[in-house]
């Protein structure tokens, strides 16, 4: 009886509408699962619908650190569930290696390619699966690097991009009654363009050519 009253306050929609009307009893329980085993364990629309899910990954266009960790995480979250409905997925490896390669991006395959030490034979798929593994890892390294260098850049004032303010094309196209203009309405230091003019200015340069 309490297995039957944690079952029925821990479903949701289908599945509550299925046991709802049946009453809390311990008699009850064994019907409830007989119910719900039958509805739901179809073993051939649960694998397909988890075959369908490698299927259906989007191919990746260009480097991409979370759609190629997406790829691994799905491929194996969907591998082992159909193991665990009693199928043998060990002899998959050429079908599941193929349909991996056909959504990953061309920079990916080429690295996969210069590191088959035998590019005549059919390579395990566990292997191929850890170089997909440390090829998303590498990317969020990758990635992460970058990320921290773009915030160490100094910005510039004027049109927010990754470069200094006297640097800056745009600045520079304009006149110098419009700089001045500028850098007295922000309150712009008028020696180096790189912070507000209540600070102290130390830096060594004065002039950048106007």
């Amino acid at each position: 009886a309490e297995k039957m009253q944690f079952l029925k306050t821990n479903v949701r929609g289908e599945v509550s509408r299925i046991i709802q009307h049946l009453a809390t009893t311990e008699a009850n329980y064994e019907t409830a699962l007989d119910l719900l085993q039958r509805r739901f364990q179809n073993k051939r629309l649960l694998v397909s619908q988890l075959v369908d899910k490698i299927l259906d990954l989007p191919v990746i266009k260009f480097e991409d650190a979370e759609k190629t960790k997406q790829l691994y995480d799905i491929t194996t979250e969907c591998l082992h569930a159909i193991q665990n409905l009693g199928f043998d997925t060990t002899t998959w490896g050429p079908i599941i290696s193929r349909m991996i390669i056909r959504k990953w991006d061309t920079e990916t395959n080429r690295i996969y390619e210069q590191n088959i030490q035998h590019p005549h034979e059919v390579q395990d798929f566990k292997k191929f699966m850890e170089f997909l593994e440390r090829r998303f890892q590498s990317l969020e390294t990758i990635g992460s690097t970058q990320n921290t260098a773009n915030l160490s850049r100094p910005s510039c004032l004027f049109c927010k991009d990754h470069h200094q303010t006297y640097q800056c094309q745009k600045f520079k196209s304009l006149s110098v009654p419009e700089k001045n203009r500028y850098i007295q309405e922000n309150n712009i230091c008028a020696n180096c363009l790189s912070h507000d003019n209540q600070k102290k200015c130390y830096s060594q340069s004065k002039c950048n050519i106007c």
